[in-house]
């Protein structure tokens, strides 16, 4: 399986971190720019990078990474790429127009269940065979 890229807000970096290492920790190979960016690379070029390689994008929603515009950009490459992507609710917020529609994993209210819920999606087929 390819990475899953990480899409967020730095506002929401306790949470993603959290998130990430509780999913490469359950044995997916996640990339997340905190932890996989080399010191001195290029964040831009890093980026693109590693969305190009990933199966999918995990987006986490917030007010603030609604209002992002990196999180926004992250999102049209996964759309225009025609990848998957699993929209993770931190925090209740208007999501991105584009992904109003997709199917939502609340963490607002129980952080063991939207982690259950975050792998099984991850073991679809689809993504199993990238």
């Amino acid at each position: 399986m390819k990475k899953i890229f990480f899409s967020y807000s730095r506002h929401d970096s306790v949470f993603a971190l959290r998130l990430a290492k509780d999913i490469r920790d359950a044995g997916v190979d996640i990339w997340i720019d905190q932890l996989d960016i080399p010191v001195g690379a290029r964040w831009d070029v890093e980026v693109e990078h590693a969305l190009m390689d990933a199966a999918c994008v995990l987006v986490i929603l917030s007010p603030s990474s609604s209002a992002s515009e990196n999180v926004q950009d992250e999102i049209s490459f996964a759309l225009y790429s025609e990848k998957k992507i699993i929209p993770v609710v931190l925090e209740d917020c208007i999501a991105p127009f584009r992904l109003r529609r997709l199917k939502k994993i609340d963490f607002s209210k129980n952080y063991d269940e939207g982690l259950d819920q975050v792998l099984d999606a991850l073991k679809e087929p689809a993504l199993m065979e990238i």
